[in-house]
């Protein structure tokens, strides 16, 4: 039918296909406005802030290639949730790369030998001989031994185990001396060192003190890094039932790549029972096919850095986590671009999945407010957002702060910024209260005022 013949609009109506928007307007996301900032949304352009207190749990799986910008985000979560929440974080590290981000945030970082050792005899799963190989192929990458002598060490093991003796290295190399003397002294030299301590030096309650780093760098041994991994899943898998129900605990455990060496009955516990006693697991993987279905199941965030492969795209759209349409965007994803998906507890139209256009960075020092004679000082991106949320003011007022910080690059005239506060609505209190959260002291703010004419700044008081 030509346009033309249709009597007003209502007809026309009927022949229009309206499509659901890919992203909530304003007053929708200002809902999720609580949280760790992540970036900004692909269409709307608006800030998103994951509230983990708002999902069905505090899981989160990460999957993307090398390079698409899991890492990244990652540390500026660990940085940016430090400052939102102050919660307790262990991540495994196998390869340095969270080192400064825990730094920054005046976390510490635990080194295999220098701050902590390990017995690893304390955590086998006797119920398997594969464990005790596992042991053996650590000692292995050590020192040289000889088959006979291997198996003469595993009997040795599993007969101190049967005996119900206190094993370690050392109590082991005195078992095999008699028969073995040079057996024992090879064992000798590992007696006591980093993995073969004689007793292990740490508690998994003195780790969950703020943020802790257990950086495996320094070793060499991807068998040894495993097994590491696997006794702090175990330990702090074990210790949920000690630390006794508390789901205001907020405690995270980071396991970048490291995850898929502790694949166990252990970490599968984690997963089902971790929200009820406060611990949130995070993990990340190259690919969505690495991760079972009890972790991806029970992540009720999943973020979506560019993937190519054909099952991680089955398994997306099988479990409903994306759609077809949202799927077909993923292989063209830039750095730092991902897909979001949310299950929040109350679902009445919140926001469920959308694309974040990219991660935003966290330079230690990025904005810079300059206070007069050429003075200025530096504010950290992590204090500005934290200011800045915390005014109280809804989420189209904090957007265009946002907007007037990036149009003038980071450099800001503090009495232009003040002008612009007040020119949202907000009160000289509230301004002054802002700015002291900041880092900006007194006579400072007094100064700026004192610059300011009486008739070009509109206070409401």
């Amino acid at each position: 039918m030509d346009l033309r013949q249709m009597s007003n609009s209502k007809r026309v109506i009927e022949k229009i296909y309206m499509k659901q928007m890919s992203e909530p307007d304003i007053k929708t996301i200002e809902e999720s406005s609580a949280g760790v900032y992540l970036g900004k949304t692909l269409v709307y352009g608006l800030p998103f802030f994951l509230d983990i207190s708002a999902l069905t749990s505090p899981h989160i799986a990460v999957i993307g290639m090398t390079g698409s910008g899991k890492t990244f985000m990652l540390k500026n979560f660990i940085i940016r949730n430090s400052i939102y929440s102050e919660p307790d974080m262990l991540i495994l590290d196998f390869n340095g790369e969270y080192r400064s981000a825990v730094q920054d945030i005046g976390g510490r970082i635990f080194r295999l030998g220098k701050d902590f050792k390990i017995n690893l005899f304390e955590f086998l799963d006797y119920s398997q001989d594969k464990a005790i190989d596992s042991v053996l192929e650590i000692i292995e990458s050590y020192t040289k031994i000889a088959k006979d002598e291997a198996a003469t060490l595993h009997n040795a093991i599993s007969d101190a185990i049967n005996n119900a003796e206190k094993v370690n290295l050392r109590a082991i190399a005195d078992r095999v001396g008699r028969d073995w003397p040079q057996l024992k002294l090879k064992l000798g030299r590992l007696a006591g060192s980093a993995v073969f301590a004689d007793a292990t030096s740490f508690t998994i309650s003195s780790l969950f003190k703020g943020a802790t780093s257990i950086d495996l760098s320094g070793i060499e041994s991807d068998v040894e890094k495993n097994f590491i991994s696997y006794i702090f899943v175990r330990l702090i898998s074990e210790s949920l039932n000690k630390e006794g129900i508390n789901q205001k605990a907020n405690k995270f455990i980071i396991l970048d790549e490291a995850w898929k060496s502790v694949e166990n009955i252990y970490l599968s516990r984690l997963f089902r029972e971790g929200r009820k006693y406060g611990f949130g697991i995070i993990v990340a993987s190259q690919l969505v096919s690495d991760i079972n279905n009890v972790i991806l199941s029970n992540s009720s965030c999943v973020l979506v850095f560019k993937v190519q492969n054909m099952d991680d795209f089955r398994i997306l759209e099988n479990t409903g986590i994306a759609s077809r349409e949202q799927i077909l965007r993923m292989p063209n994803l830039d750095i730092g671009e991902c897909f979001v998906y949310l299950s929040f507890k109350n679902e009445n139209n919140r926001l469920k999945r959308f694309f974040i256009k990219k991660i935003d960075g966290l330079p230690i020092y990025s904005h810079r407010i300059y206070i007069g004679d050429k003075m200025e000082l530096e504010i950290s991106n992590e204090k500005f957002e934290l200011a800045t949320r915390n005014i109280g003011i809804g989420n189209e007022a904090m957007l265009r702060i946002t907007n007037f910080v990036e149009e003038n690059e980071n450099n800001i005239e503090i009495a232009a910024f003040l002008q612009f506060l007040a020119s949202l609505g907000i009160s000289r209190a509230e301004i002054v209260s802002y700015l002291k959260k900041m880092g900006i002291n007194d006579a400072v703010i007094i100064e700026a005022y004192g610059r300011i004419s009486k008739t070009s700044i509109e206070i409401k008081e």
